[in-house]
Parts: structure tokens; C-alpha cells; sequence
């Protein structure tokens, strides 16, 4: 038999932030087990473009996905047949398994049927039947993989986000201090400037001189 655990879905009507809030409860549940028959996604087919959302959530869900669990990938896609289908193509899952279901019945209120909208709706859902046994057939099939690379690959992308932040603050560090130097160069050049103003053709110094460098720093140069 199988579990089949429903998570959180994606294009949320909170937006990206949501999204993203479900996306990774989604990788939580998905680490929670020793070994997965399948990953299946579920998506409007009659979608002529993926929307802006959508795109972002597939795109971080493949960034996030060993290449082992790609042969366990499944696609179902909904409102549609396999000729009605209008859904764009998405790269990483074009060798997946893919299902159509028109399941559009459960969207309109079967008292307005008309006895020539019901055979076909019956039509549809004889199909949509079959699809289910074909379904099931194939994660028969499927051999469970192992999410300890999901793991993996998870703990090495956390390592790589904290080797980033320290590279980023060690850059900043050493701006900080190419920005002092640079400061002390134009102090020091401004100093040997107003030394040799009043400097004699001897090389005796006429005047006291003031400079302020950097953080009000006074040099008092004696004669």
C-alpha cells in the first residue's frame, strides 16, 4: 500500500512569501521519511504560460532536488486532456512521467446539467478512472529512493549560504580598511603638501603646522 501525504500548494494567494513559507514545509515533510516512492506535482493544465509565482516555486523546487529523485517525479496535470492540454513545457521535467485529468465536473453544479453534459462528463470520468489505475501502476513500479542525498544536499547548501555571509562580511572588513587607507594617503598627502609651503630653501620650517587626519588627529610640526 502507499501513504500519500498531501502538502502545501504552490502559486498561494499570499504571494511569493507564502510560497516560499510552503515550499519549504513541503522539503520538511519530505525529510521526515527514510525513503520516498515518489514526488508528485500537481498543476493546472489549461495554464498557456506559468505565472510568475509558479515559475519561482519550480525553479527553487529544482535547485533543491537531487538528480536521483528525478525518475521519481510525477506530473499530473488537471482541467485538461492530453490534446486539450495548453500547459507550458518545464525543462527539468520533461522526461517524467505525466498524467491528465479532467476533473472539470467538480467546478459546476450538477442540478444545470444537461443530459448531453452529463455522458460527457461520465465520459470524462470513466477517463479520469483509468488515469487513477495508471497512476497507481507506475508507483507499483517505481523503486522507493532514499532522501538521505535530499539531506545531503540540503546540509551542503546551508554550509554554502554560511561560507558566503563570512565572504561577504570579510569583504566588507576590507573595504573598510582600504577606505582608511586611502584616507590616510590623502591626509598624508595633504600634510607633506603644507609642509613644503612653508619650508625655507634651507630646509628650516618657518611655522607651526595643523593637520587634521582621519578622526581629528593633530600632528603639531616644530620648527
Amino acid at each position: 500500500y502507499f501513504n500519500f501525504f498531501d502538502t502545501p500548494g504552490i502559486n498561494d494567494t499570499g504571494g511569493y512569501l507564502a510560497d516560499n513559507e510552503n515550499l519549504n514545509r513541503i522539503f520538511e515533510c519530505i525529510q521526515s521519511f527514510e525513503y520516498l516512492t515518489a514526488l508528485v506535482l500537481v498543476l493546472n493544465g489549461t495554464q498557456a504560460r506559468l505565472t510568475v509565482n509558479i515559475k519561482n516555486v519550480l525553479e527553487r523546487f529544482h535547485d533543491r532536488i537531487p538528480d536521483g529523485f528525478y525518475s521519481n517525479m510525477i506530473l499530473i496535470l488537471t482541467n485538461c486532456s492530453s490534446h486539450t492540454i495548453n500547459f507550458e513545457s518545464i525543462n527539468f521535467l520533461n522526461h517524467t512521467a505525466i498524467f491528465y485529468m479532467q476533473n472539470s465536473a467538480f467546478s459546476s453544479d450538477p442540478q444545470t446539467w444537461s443530459e448531453q453534459t452529463r455522458e460527457i462528463l461520465q465520459r470524462d470520468w470513466n477517463i479520469s478512472i483509468q488515469t487513477m489505475n495508471d497512476f497507481i501502476k507506475t508507483l507499483v513500479l517505481l523503486a522507493p529512493v532514499s532522501t538521505k542525498s535530499l539531506l545531503d544536499l540540503n546540509n551542503d547548501r546551508n554550509i554554502i549560504r554560511s561560507v558566503l555571509h563570512e565572504s561577504r562580511l570579510m569583504i566588507m572588513e576590507l573595504q573598510q580598511i582600504e577606505d582608511e587607507l586611502i584616507a590616510l594617503e590623502q591626509a598624508a598627502f595633504i600634510y607633506s603638501e603644507n609642509v613644503e609651503k612653508y619650508t625655507t630653501k634651507n630646509g628650516a620650517q618657518t611655522k607651526n603646522i595643523l593637520v587634521n587626519i582621519l578622526n581629528e588627529l593633530i600632528l603639531d610640526g616644530n620648527s
